[in-house]
């Protein structure tokens, strides 16, 4: 299984390659992950699955925490009645 540390390090270096969309950022695809363990030598099928789950569950707190500021930044924009 990789470590938690590994986890962020893939996590750190995959959210740069995260899609942009009108609505915000999307998620780190599946793809991206799996080229990330062929690159890093993880050839594991459970070290890889371990790493997809675990850098997915970092990326849907931070989308999470990215949708949550931008709706505060909204709230400040927007005149009250």
């Amino acid at each position: 299984m990789p470590h938690l540390v590994e986890a962020f390090h893939a996590f750190f270096d995959l959210s740069p390659g995260r899609i942009i969309h009108q609505g915000g950022e999307g998620f780190i695809s599946a793809q991206e992950i799996e080229a990330y363990c062929a690159l890093a030598g993880i050839h594991d099928a459970e070290d890889r699955l371990d790493l997809f789950r675990m850098v997915r569950a970092m990326d849907a707190v931070f989308l999470a925490e990215r949708e949550s500021a931008r709706k505060q930044e909204d709230d400040k924009a927007s005149p009250a009645a």
